[in-house]
C-alpha cells in the first residue's frame, strides 16, 4: 500500500521498480550494513544504491505533511 502511494512521486529509473527502490532504502535505513553489502543484496552497484537512497529520501521529505504520508500513517494505526 505504501509503495502504491509513494511510487508515482519517485523519479523513474530504467529497469528498477519503485518497490525495489523503497525496499532497498528501507533496508539501508533499518540495518547496519555497508552500501556494498546492501547493493549486492539488491543487485545494484554502490553508486546506483546511493542515488536510489538519496532520491527516495528526498521524495519522502518532500511528501512529509502531505496527503500521501497522512494516508499511509492513518492506515497503519
Amino acid at each position: 500500500m505504501f509503495c502504491e502511494w509513494v511510487a508515482p512521486h519517485l523519479p523513474a529509473e530504467r529497469g528498477i521498480t519503485s518497490e525495489k527502490k523503497l525496499l532497498a532504502t528501507l533496508w539501508m535505513v533499518a540495518n547496519k550494513e555497508s552500501y556494498r553489502s546492501v547493493a549486492d543484496r539488491f543487485g545494484f552497484n554502490k553508486g546506483t544504491l546511493h542515488r536510489i537512497v538519496k532520491s527516495v529520501s528526498q521524495t519522502l521529505v518532500a511528501l512529509r505533511g502531505t496527503d500521501v504520508i497522512t494516508k499511509c500513517l492513518s492506515n497503519i494505526q
